[in-house]
């Protein structure tokens, strides 16, 4: 008898050993850069259980899991879901990769106000972008707009790309009314900078194009960023 339970404990183990698996894997931007302060969920069937923290793009489940299709998904550390993907586990389960989107927001050093892009953590702009940029900031520091704007614009001739330099250009056109040129500045910075749909659509109200501006409001609130989130949805919502 006791044998028999010996053995059938030994053919359960190993019975459960080959149906259960451990999922873990890497979450990286787009240029295959880990990332971090972010957390991995476990869904099955619509439903979402076990949740562990990502730490230089690694994450790993602890429990096992049966044999079956189950979902992977990366929240942001307010809750937000960033990226979902399905995947069907099975015995020698390997890593599962997951790649955020560009317009992704994630948080830096755990601050909530805090809220930056995939897509500009991965930019790296030409060292004499950067350094027109510093000039820019320490031009506005000593309140000289002007000599500011130029810094800015030389910061884009030598990088076009370069997601700041169009925000802080943005603002301060829009801060002296330059309404056309600020809303070709911000519309090209709001992938990388959530608040430049509050600025656009400012813009675009004040120009009476009411329309194109919810449509930025709108467009913002896809974006993860929670500033002006409460505000916006405030705005948006129909008047009863």
């Amino acid at each position: 008898m006791f044998r028999t339970i010996l053995l059938f404990a030994a053919a359960l183990s190993g019975l459960i050993a080959q149906q259960l698996a451990n999922i873990e894997g890497e979450v990286v931007d787009s240029a295959g850069n880990g990332v971090s302060n972010m957390t991995a969920v476990l869904c099955l069937n619509g439903v979402c259980g076990e949740q562990v923290q990502i730490h230089s793009g690694r994450f790993r489940f602890l429990l096992g899991v049966a044999r079956g299709n189950y979902t992977v998904q990366v929240h942001s550390i307010v809750g937000e879901m960033l990226v979902s993907q399905p995947v069907f586990v099975d015995i020698n389960q390997p890593p599962v990769r997951l790649i955020l989107p560009e317009s992704a927001i994630v948080i830096v050093k755990g601050n909530a106000g805090s809220q930056i892009s995939i897509r500009r953590l991965s930019h790296h702009p030409p060292k004499a972008a950067a350094k027109e940029l510093e000039r820019a900031l320490e031009s506005f520091r000593k309140n000289d707009p002007q000599v500011g704007a130029v810094h800015l614009e030389k910061a884009l001739a030598a990088d076009p790309a370069f997601p700041d330099a169009h925000y802080l250009l943005g603002l301060m056109l829009e801060a002296n009314g330059a309404n056309e040129k600020a809303l070709s500045h911000l519309e090209d910075a709001a992938p990388e900078f959530p608040k430049a749909h509050i600025y656009a659509a400012k813009i675009l109200s004040r120009t009476g194009h009411e329309a194109e501006a919810k449509s930025h409001l709108r467009k913002y609130l896809l974006t993860g960023d929670t500033a002006y989130r409460e505000k916006v949805v405030s705005f948006l919502r129909p008047a009863k």
